[in-house]
């Protein structure tokens, strides 16, 4: 009798699990920072040829949840460990992505020949591309915000620069003109 399930690898550790580990020991003995890449070679090597693709996804997802970091795909080469504003960045490409994949599944089902289904079918089709198109809406409404918001937050970063700068430069100047005054004083006195 067979089981119904039997782990492919000896040590029983499922293929995202490898590339995980693998990775977590590379950043605790230093040899793998932020920014470093892991190649397609070198994850071909860690699964002896097997497809790492899928492994891959899963061991980024479980760097994401557990330790601030992600992996992120370098095309042709392989992937990049990232943290911080390149995570960030990620996750801004992701939000783009989904946005048109509401758009081209509002348009999908907006092309759907209603003489070919029933009125029930038909009502749920209608239902289903004005919820894609609100959806696709409402994702645009807010990728608009959030890009006025950052737009406000680099003018407010600008302004205090400069603020600084212009506050800079007037302690500088009243550091000058205490400066002249005592001297002034200092050639009354004698």
């Amino acid at each position: 009798m067979t089981k119904p399930f039997q782990p492919v690898r000896e040590d029983g550790r499922p293929y995202w699990q490898v590339i995980y580990d693998d990775i977590l020991n590379r950043i605790e003995r230093g040899e793998l920072k932020v920014g470093d890449i892991v190649t397609h070679e070198a994850l071909r090597g860690l699964l002896d040829g097997v497809a790492h693709h899928q492994p891959a996804i899963q061991a980024a997802n479980h760097l994401r949840e557990h330790h601030g970091r992600s992996l992120m795909s370098v095309r042709g080469v392989g992937y990049k460990l990232v943290a911080g504003m390149d995570q960030a960045g990620q996750a801004t490409t992701q939000q783009r992505r989904s946005q048109r994949a509401l758009v081209k599944a509002s348009r999908v089902a907006g092309t759907v020949d209603h003489n070919l289904l029933s009125p029930e079918e038909s009502r749920h089709v209608t239902q289903l591309t004005k919820g894609l198109a609100v959806l696709a809406g409402f994702a645009k409404m807010t990728a608009e915000k959030v890009a006025e918001h950052e737009h406000e937050i680099n003018m407010l970063k600008t302004a205090k620069a400069e603020s600084n700068a212009r506050h800079r430069a007037s302690e500088d100047q009243m550091a000058d003109l205490r400066r002249r005054l005592d001297e002034l004083e200092q050639q009354k006195a004698s």
